[in-house]
C-alpha cells in the first residue's frame, strides 16, 4: 500500500499505473479516525491484495502534513474518506464520504471491466 504525501507524488502515482495500463485507487483520509473508518482501512487493504496485479491502491492522510493537506484540496476534498479511482490517467470515479465497502469493491470491478454498467 502506497501513501501518498504530495501533489506531486499524486501526479506520479496516476501517470505510473497508466503506463503499466493498471488502475490507480486513492483514499483519502485522516491520520485519527473513527472506529468504523479504521475497520474500513483495515477491508481497503484486502481489497488492495485482491486487485494487486491491476491496480495500485495508495492512502492520502489529509491531515498529516501542510503538503497532504494540499493535495487533498487539489482533490476538492471536503468529507473524508473519500475514494478516487483513475484508470488511462483520467479520473473515472469518484465514491464519497459514506460509501460501503461492496461500493468500492463494484467501482473497482467496473474500472477494471469485471463488470458491466447496467442501465
Amino acid at each position: 500500500m502506497l501513501e501518498v504525501s504530495s501533489v506531486s507524488e499524486l501526479q506520479d502515482l496516476i501517470k505510473k499505473t497508466k503506463k503499466e495500463n493498471r488502475i490507480a485507487v486513492l483514499e483519502v483520509r485522516r491520520t485519527k479516525a473513527s472506529p468504523a473508518v479504521e475497520a474500513f482501512a483495515e477491508k481497503y487493504e484486502g481489497m488492495a491484495d485482491e486487485f494487486k496485479d491491476r491496480a495500485v491502491f495508495a492512502t492520502l492522510l489529509q491531515d498529516k502534513t501542510e503538503a497532504t493537506k494540499l493535495a487533498a484540496k487539489s482533490l476538492n476534498v471536503e468529507e473524508v474518506p473519500e475514494f478516487f479511482i483513475y484508470k488511462d490517467g483520467e479520473l473515472v470515479s469518484e465514491l464519497a464520504s459514506g460509501t460501503s465497502y461492496e461500493g468500492l469493491h463494484h467501482a473497482v470491478a467496473r474500472s477494471l471491466g469485471q463488470i458491466e454498467d447496467v442501465g
